[in-house]
């Protein structure tokens, strides 16, 4: 278990996904489907970072999406969370999913972006000074808290 700055205890646990694929109705084309996954495996441990990475329309926002358990129509495969299988709708309510349009704002920093969104997803019980100290930029390495999203987002 990791212990949270102020205190409370926090399971960790691995997620695992095995032969997922995800199909849908294709734009403007009665009856036909387009595949947007295909037997797609992997996992997440516990406190490893891990990097979903490939190119424009690969499916990386789906395959997200339905790991979270905001997808949930086409989808085929098993997502298991700590070795049992997952329920989407008691995963949404313990975990926090920052969608890639929050999490491309581009006049916030890294930081920034990060305590809005355990403001907007955390309960209300829990005080924004303790919010806040959930947020630990300094765990990731990758980037530097300080620096703007757009930084990062080369020049067209």
């Amino acid at each position: 278990m990791a212990t949270m700055e102020f205190g409370a205890k926090v399971p960790e646990y691995e997620l695992l996904f095995e032969e997922l694929s995800c199909v849908v109705r294709a734009e403007g084309k009665r009856g036909e489907e387009k595949t947007i996954l295909k037997n797609v495996s992997g996992r997440f441990r516990p406190g490893r970072l891990t990097a979903v990475i490939g190119p424009s329309g690969s499916g990386k926002t789906t395959l997200m999406n339905i790991l979270s358990g905001f997808r949930t129509r086409g989808v085929k495969g098993r997502v298991t969370v700590g070795g049992k299988d997952r329920v989407a709708r008691d995963f949404r309510r313990h975990s926090c999913y920052i969608e890639q349009e929050v999490a491309m704002m581009t006049h916030l920093t890294a930081h920034e972006t990060m305590k809005v969104a355990s403001r907007l997803k955390m309960p209300e019980s829990i005080t924004n000074e303790q919010k806040d100290k959930t947020v630990r930029i300094s765990d990731l390495r990758v980037l530097n808290s300080n620096s703007r999203i757009s930084n990062f987002t080369p020049p067209l």
